[in-house]
């Protein structure tokens, strides 16, 4: 499916009174934000040669919410 697994992305999880917090993805690409109020927010992933991924999520009580953040390679220009 042409799919290749990044680690090392930076995940930030932005709310309505700004950052909640920032972590890095592990090995397979995963990242995890625990103990966040419900609400929705907006994750932003960024990784050195990719476009910034940017999308909303809505985190309610008693519910994971699971993301795919699809990067894609940044394009050069002069």
């Amino acid at each position: 499916n042409g799919t290749i697994v990044l680690g090392g992305a930076v995940v930030s999880l932005v709310g309505p009174s700004g950052e909640v917090g920032s972590y890095v993805s592990d090995g397979e690409g995963a990242f995890r934000f625990e103990n966040v109020p419900p609400g929705t927010y907006t994750v932003v992933a960024t990784l050195e040669g990719f476009d910034p991924f940017t999308a909303p999520v809505v985190v309610a009580v008693g519910r994971a919410s699971e993301l795919k953040a699809d990067l894609r390679i940044a394009t050069v220009s002069e």
